[in-house]
C-alpha cells in the first residue's frame, strides 16, 4: 500500500511477477491511513488475504525530493481461490 503521486488515494495493490499491471483498489486519502481491517477487506476484492503465519503489516518510509516521505505498507499474501486470483 502506497500513497499515490497526486496525494488523494492510498493504493493497496497486489504484485504479481511477470504481470504488467498489478491489481489494486483506491481509497480515499482523506479518510485516513487505512485501518488494518480496511486493507484486508482491500485485498479480499482483489482476491487475495495476508499470510496466517505472516499477517502483520511491515512499514517503510522513504525520503523524496523536499520534505516529504512516502510510506509503504507491506504484507505477504496468499490467493483466497486455491487455483489462483484473477490477475
Amino acid at each position: 500500500m502506497t500513497q499515490t503521486r497526486n496525494g488523494r488515494y492510498w493504493e493497496i495493490y497486489v504484485m504479481l511477477h511477470g504481470v504488467p499491471h498489478w491489481p489494486d483498489v483506491q481509497l480515499p486519502a482523506s479518510a485516513g491511513i487505512p485501518t488494518v481491517a480496511v486493507r484486508t477487506a482491500a485485498l479480499r476484492e482483489l482476491g487475495y488475504a495476508p499470510k496466517a503465519t505472516h499477517g502483520h503489516w511491515d512499514w517503510i518510509e522513504f525520503n523524496t525530493i523536499g520534505d516529504r516521505v512516502d510510506l509503504t505498507a507491506l504484507v505477504i499474501v496468499v490467493p483466497l481461490d486455491p487455483r489462483g486470483a484473477a490477475q
